[in-house]
């Protein structure tokens, strides 16, 4: 009994799901999980989940808005909003939005509750393009 490991490492498919060495569902880490869950959240339009018209955020419709640092407040709400509501295993420390030419950059820096003093953090640059 002594070859048992004494420490649970949660592990979870992360999506959106992605090609890795192991296919499309090798196991991921806490951390890649939980950002897939916080990206699936934010980029699914809110209400058209069916079953579940709570799910998702106002972010996709944020995109097109005035580079300015309201909009930037907005972005920041909209985040963590999303994450509070659906993501309860994340916890979001800061969020800066960097305005590019035709895109916008989002590096969300976050930590997992199971592990809160460990923060890191993750970038998505969002095209400004017509997302159907």
């Amino acid at each position: 009994m002594s070859n048992l490991p004494t420490t649970t490492t949660l592990r979870g498919i992360a999506l959106p799901a992605t090609k890795g060495p192991g296919g499309f569902f090798e196991s991921k880490s806490p951390i890649d999980t939980a950002w897939g869950d916080l990206l699936m959240t934010l980029f699914c339009a809110a209400g058209t989940r069916v079953m579940r018209r709570d799910f998702g955020s106002v972010l996709r419709e944020q995109v097109f808005e005035p580079n300015t640092e309201e909009q930037a407040q907005v972005i920041d709400h909209v985040i963590r909003e999303a994450a509070s509501d659906h993501c309860a295993h994340i916890q979001i420390r800061d969020v800066q939005v960097t305005h590019l030419d035709r895109a916008m950059q989002v590096r969300v820096f976050f930590a997992l509750r199971t592990d809160t003093a460990n923060v890191l953090s993750r970038e998505v640059t969002i095209p400004k393009v017509h997302l159907s």
